[in-house]
């Protein structure tokens, strides 16, 4: 998952930079290529999602839709957050998403699969949900490029911990069938991206420094909804035959 994560976090950073010097010649570039048309029968699948929504596994997507709404409460406004308390300027604001896809990408390769392995998908994502609960505090803190720059990367750092591991722990422990799960996981982040910035923009007309405090508020909620709701299941036990 981490090493998934950093792929899209590369392909992130890539990308638009990539999209910018293609635009610059031509914004039809690159040719739109369309797949073709394939027919899928869900209906088979139906009854799959269901038991995922009713079951236990409904903590887990509520754990997704939860940091997802968090996080992108927080990144849906940093452009404006940062235009607004410190005047900075788009190259300013890009390097910051600069430095925030490279830091993901380099601790999703490198760190989330040893830490989880090591710890336990559940403790990486209770300290990765503190972590995030003060980094979004100490954002508020920053007083120019630099210190911007650093929490920003803290941030980054904690946030590259924290999605891989709730993917590995669903993937791990679904109840239904692991490709519906993943499938049900994506729809509520989702879900979360879609409302979140909403709730920024509300909060961030109100007072600029709101959108980072809900944010963290958020986290701090998420923490104690694994410490109270998800505990891990008990180990089956095993089972020996006598010869």
């Amino acid at each position: 998952m981490g090493v998934i994560g950093a792929a899209m976090g590369t392909g992130m950073v890539l990308g638009p930079g990539i999209g910018g010097w293609l635009g610059a010649d031509s914004l039809a570039l690159p040719a739109e290529k369309r797949a073709a048309k394939v027919q899928l029968d869900i209906s088979s699948r139906y009854k799959g999602m269901w038991e995922g929504l009713k079951g236990p596994m409904a903590l887990f997507f509520l754990l997704s839709f939860l940091v997802s709404f968090g996080l992108i409460n927080m990144e849906g406004i940093l452009g404006l957050f940062a235009l607004e308390r410190f005047g900075f300027d788009p190259p300013e604001v890009g390097t910051n998403m600069v430095v925030v896809g490279t830091v993901v990408a380099l601790v999703q390769m490198v760190l989330t699969g040893p830490a989880t392995k090591r710890f336990g998908e559940r403790n990486v994502i209770k300290v990765t949900l503190v972590g995030l609960t003060v980094t979004f505090l100490l954002i508020l803190t920053a007083y120019d490029f630099a210190t911007l720059l650093i929490t920003i990367g803290l941030f980054a750092f904690t946030n590259a911990m924290l999605r891989p591991s709730i993917a590995s722990l669903i993937s791990k422990e679904t109840t239904i069938d692991q490709g519906l799960a993943m499938g049900l996981n994506s729809s509520f982040m989702s879900l979360g991206r879609f409302i979140g910035p909403l709730l920024a923009g509300f909060l961030f007309d109100i007072r600029l420094s709101l959108p980072y405090m809900a944010s963290s508020l958020i986290m701090f909620m998420g923490f104690l909804f694994v410490q109270l709701k998800m505990k891990k299941p008990p180990e089956k036990a095993e089972i020996t035959q006598e010869a």
